[in-house]
């Protein structure tokens, strides 16, 4: 038997609301305050990519949207997950 999904699709769209309206800056602002290492954790992961993809030789304006989009997918799959 199958268990229940922890994180549905209106879950979801809903964190992805809240990421959208705050913005990626304030987001994070709040999870350092809430939980300071995972806030490390994903600034220093997203730096890391950031700068692998700029030794790729991505122009700074494509890596810098990139950081953004993958920023906010991790903050919008953190908020799912807490269903705040």
């Amino acid at each position: 038997m199958a268990s229940k999904p922890k994180v549905n699709a209106k879950m979801i769209l809903r964190a992805l609301a809240k990421v959208r309206r705050k913005g990626n800056q304030r987001m994070l602002e709040e999870l350092e305050k809430s939980e300071p290492d995972l806030a490390e954790q994903l600034m220093e992961g997203a730096s890391a990519v950031y700068h692998e993809l700029l030794e790729l030789g991505a122009p700074a304006g494509q890596t810098r949207r990139l950081y953004q989009q993958i920023e906010a997918l991790v903050l919008t799959c953190i908020a799912a997950v807490r269903n705040k």
